[in-house]
């Protein structure tokens, strides 16, 4: 068996077979790295988070919802700080989080609900392809929920936002 040698311009030589070995290595870690769903980086670390497939796109009609007002405050920075990083306002209502209107819209709801975990400042975010929904015990729960809900952000260059589904 004879391996062909090519001598490049930059005056190395390559052998064929090796580089098609490389190149071949190469094409199955990338179709490796697209199938596996990457762990977001999110500090401090939530206690549980299972990333699943695909995001949720917000669009015009997404709103904020809160299902009190007590959640005024954490929505109106979350509603900054998205307006920030997307340049796109989203509205805050009030009073809507469980309206039969505001399902599959692409929404953001937060209400003040017991959580499963018995710690001061515990939160539960779930993301699925029709809203985005953060529960709290208490705005210190709030608090964090934001700012996780903030590192989970994916702005693109058009000004549309995403967010992977979570639960």
């Amino acid at each position: 068996m004879s391996t062909t040698v090519v001598i490049a311009k930059d005056g190395y030589k390559y052998s064929k077979i090796g580089t098609s070995i490389i190149m071949y290595c190469l094409l199955l870690i990338s179709i490796i790295a697209t199938k596996a769903i990457a762990q977001p980086t999110v500090f401090p670390m939530p206690l549980q988070m299972q990333v699943n497939e695909g995001t949720i796109q917000l669009n015009k009609s997404s709103k904020i919802l809160i299902n009190n007002n007590s959640l005024l405050t954490a929505a109106k920075y979350f509603q900054q700080k998205i307006l920030i990083q997307t340049k796109s306002l989203y509205p805050i209502v009030l009073n809507e989080v469980l309206a039969p209107q505001n399902n599959g819209k692409s929404n953001i709801v937060f209400t003040t609900e017991r959580v499963n975990i018995q710690v001061g400042g515990a939160y539960n975010i779930a993301i699925d392809n029709s809203r985005i929904l953060l529960k709290a015990d208490d705005s210190v729960g709030t608090f964090y929920g934001v700012q996780t809900l903030l590192q989970l952000l994916q702005p693109n260059i058009t000004g549309e936002s995403s967010f992977p589904q979570i639960t």
